[in-house]
């Protein structure tokens, strides 16, 4: 009787992991997995999946193809020069932890990192910019407003400095 109850609870088990394997296969293949709200404080990071900015707006379905084109670029771009200022920065902290500091080669890793930084700053104005041809103008308010809430929910800390809004009020 005993080992016939196991039997049941192993064929319950193996069936209740298949299920869960097959549901996380569907969604991996259809590149969705279920949404999770982020812990209360966490803000989402910023370009990790990104959502389109111009979500809200009244968009035809062909704008929207459009811009989503141009955020895809945008997003592999940004992502990899992320990666590599990223890289720098690590460069940079390690070269700070040695306790002979070269001043000269310390100098040059902050060259780079802030190059690579601007470059960032450059591309997001750019995209902003072309982003901006495409709406109008009262578009280009609305997408400036989400931006703003966007911004403002990502700050990191209850106590940090209120920054300036985007956009000074109508």
């Amino acid at each position: 009787m005993k080992n016939r109850w196991m039997t049941v609870l192993l064929i319950f088990s193996l069936a209740v992991n298949i299920a869960a394997v097959a549901t996380l296969t569907y969604f991996w293949r259809q590149n969705q997995l279920p949404a999770v709200p982020p812990p209360p404080g966490m803000a989402r990071q910023p370009l990790e999946r990104p959502l389109p900015p111009w979500r809200n707006l009244d968009l035809p379905p062909a704008s929207r193809k459009e811009l989503f084109e141009l955020r895809r670029q945008f997003h592999a771009q940004i992502v990899e020069l992320r990666r590599a200022a990223d890289e720098s920065r690590w460069q940079l902290m390690h070269q700070l932890m040695q306790p002979n500091i070269d001043k000269d080669s310390l100098n040059a890793s902050l060259q780079t990192l802030t190059a690579k930084q601007m470059e960032m700053e450059r591309m997001t104005v750019n995209h902003l910019l072309e982003l901006r041809s495409h709406l109008t103008n009262e578009q280009w308010q609305m997408l400036l407003r989400s931006m703003e809430r966007e911004r403002r929910g990502m700050q990191r800390s209850p106590f940090a400095r209120k920054a300036r809004p985007f956009i000074t009020p109508e």
